[in-house]
């Protein structure tokens, strides 16, 4: 009977882009596999998990789909805080833009990279900040 390693370590990763970049088919690609059809943009913005075992641990790691253009316009529904947390606490930030809209690129590495750094605790090796947010 093989041993099982209790060990799980979860991992946030925000997925940040424009809207109608392919965030959700991203991760619903990278999750489950395949990408859903019937998708309704209004829905709020959705967690989806994925384990993956390395080296005997399990590592969960969620991914968060963040609308940019929700906090570049924004969206009433959408808290600057609860936005900049998830920014902040992220294990890591995967920015996504359009290949065919070269609008969504600019958006992306010019406005979303720089919410993005701002937002981020960057720390040196020796423990110091780089940068705190604003």
């Amino acid at each position: 009977m093989a041993s099982q390693n209790p060990t799980r370590v979860v991992k946030h990763i925000v997925v940040f882009g424009e809207s109608g970049v392919g965030k959700t088919c991203f991760a619903d690609m990278f999750t489950h596999g395949e990408h859903y059809v019937n998708y309704d943009p209004t829905l709020e913005d959705r967690m989806c998990r994925k384990l993956l075992d390395v080296n005997g641990v399990t590592y969960a790691l969620d991914l968060m789909d963040l609308n940019a253009s929700h906090y570049r316009e924004g969206d009433p529904a959408l808290s600057a805080f609860i936005f900049e947390h998830w920014l902040q606490e992220a294990d890591g930030v995967v920015l996504l833009y359009d290949i065919t809209s070269p609008s969504s690129f600019d958006l992306i590495t010019d406005e979303g990279y720089i919410n993005v750094f701002l937002n981020r605790k960057a720390t040196r090796d020796d423990g110091k900040q780089w940068m705190g947010p604003k």
